[in-house]
């Protein structure tokens, strides 16, 4: 604990030291300015802390530390990712200063970063996915592969690599089930309803037709008449 008599006197070495550190990361590590802000950013809001509760920098314990996180979390409203930054710039800090005599341990060495909190995935809602479905034209080829790609994307679940690897032959309409080449070389078969059967016959009978000016086997094709590849769905959804 500080006396008040000594604490003008820590701060004014404290100072020194942050600023060292901060330019030995500039100079010597070559970080950018905007990371160089930040981690300044979080030190100091640190030391400001402990200038708050009387403590040294240069004897903080592991029990100090444990009280600083509770500070972050309770007080500060901190998210895990935050902490897990501001732990980050703590413990680049304390190894600096460790390797340099100023501090006889690097204290956060000792300290695990808090998980990051797993976000839910954004998903569409039933009406977004009937607006997302109505977007492509069914009246040019392009539109029924289009729109068949997110028919059988939705019906069937597959991955967008065992997708573009569909060949015609692989689908049975009688029974509305398509072969699909896995990992592994594993073969499963999937399910499509009815308003998949609806646009894939179409697309067969008109679209399909139309673009295949190679004979190619595979079910999706590019506006050459290409295969469609991975890279190709992903520039399609983006555009729908």
């Amino acid at each position: 604990t500080l006396k008040n008599m000594d604490i003008q006197k820590v701060i004014t070495i404290m100072n020194k030291d942050i600023e060292e550190y901060l330019e030995y990361l500039r100079y010597q590590k070559n970080y950018s300015d905007y990371t160089v802000n930040s981690y300044s950013g979080d030190i100091y809001e640190y030391f400001e802390y402990l200038k708050i509760e009387g403590l040294s920098y240069k004897n903080v314990e592991y029990s100090d530390l444990r009280f600083y996180l509770m500070y972050l979390k309770d007080d500060k409203h901190d998210d895990n990712s935050s902490v897990s930054r501001k732990l980050s710039s703590l413990r680049g800090l304390y190894k600096y200063m460790a390797n340099e005599g100023i501090v006889k341990t690097n204290v956060f060495s000792l300290v695990n970063a808090p998980k990051k909190s797993k976000k839910l995935p954004r998903y569409f809602e039933y009406n977004e996915l009937e607006e997302l479905f109505r977007v492509p034209d069914t009246n040019t080829s392009l539109g029924q592969r289009d729109l068949l790609l997110l028919e059988m994307l939705y019906a069937t679940g597959v991955r967008v690599g065992e997708l573009v690897n569909i060949k015609v032959k692989d689908i049975d309409l009688g029974r509305r089930n398509i072969i699909i080449l896995g990992k592994g070389n594993k073969e499963r078969i999937v399910t499509y309803g009815e308003y998949c059967e609806d646009i894939l016959k179409q697309y067969l009978s008109d679209g399909y037709i139309l673009l295949n000016k190679t004979g190619s086997d595979y079910l999706f094709l590019n506006n050459n008449g290409g295969d469609l590849t991975e890279r190709g769905v992903r520039y399609i959804l983006d555009e729908l």
